[in-house]
């Protein structure tokens, strides 16, 4: 599998997501005409997110080692010239990030990148902490952009009177799409795995947990 040549500084697991919410709030709840063609764009891109559901880029190898190489030899960002060494720290957090949610160790960077752009907005929190909350932000978009997509669908029995003949056949259609994918199936077993405590429990052990303020947010 190849290595991609540059990180997102946005975070491939938070910044994309948060857009497609975004779009799909425009499009349905703040119902805004313009981002209808928008969405139908949106969701051919992030079709083999909904597919998935949640799955995280897998670790890799060679992205291990060329991330453990960015202190000396540096890494390449996405809209940035030339290479960025990466402070021993944070690589040692990318690692332990990589390994608790079980992704891609270049995707633990991003994280990390987008977590340090982001800590104005959470102040007295770390650069981790604030990773973290941005992994699960990133989940939160998904599933609120699923449900909204399902709510908007052409029902027997419901509507939301979206007023766009277009914007229910596009939102029915995908829907049905995803359905053949077993949509349903892989709610109801990603549901049944839920385990609030036991997701603490790693941030626990990770130190992964901020203070009151951080945890009620996780």
């Amino acid at each position: 599998m190849a290595v991609p040549m540059a990180v997102n500084s946005a975070a491939g697991l938070w910044g994309p997501y948060k857009d497609l919410w975004h779009t799909v709030e425009n499009a349905i709840w703040k119902r805004q005409p313009e981002a209808a063609y928008h969405l139908d764009l949106v969701l051919k891109k992030h079709k083999p997110d909904f597919i998935s559901l949640f799955k995280n880029p897998a670790k890799n190898v060679d992205q291990r080692q060329k991330v453990q190489k960015a202190s000396t030899e540096g890494i390449a960002i996405q809209g940035q010239q030339g290479m960025r060494l990466l402070p021993e720290q944070l690589i040692n957090e990318a690692f332990i990030l990589s390994d608790l949610y079980d992704i891609g160790e270049l995707a633990a960077v991003e994280l990390l990148l987008a977590g340090e752009h982001q800590q104005p907005h959470f102040p007295g929190l770390r650069r981790g902490l604030v990773a973290i909350l941005l992994y699960w932000d990133g989940k939160r978009c998904i599933a609120n952009s699923l449900r909204s997509l399902i709510q908007s669908r052409r029902g027997k029995t419901w509507t939301l009177e979206l007023g766009s003949v277009e914007l229910v056949s596009m939102t029915t259609k995908f829907t049905d799409e995803l359905m053949e994918h077993e949509l349903t199936q892989k709610i109801l077993r990603l549901v049944s795995q839920i385990d609030v405590s036991s997701e603490f429990e790693k941030l626990q052990r990770a130190r992964g947990l901020g203070n009151e303020k951080h945890r009620k947010e996780v």
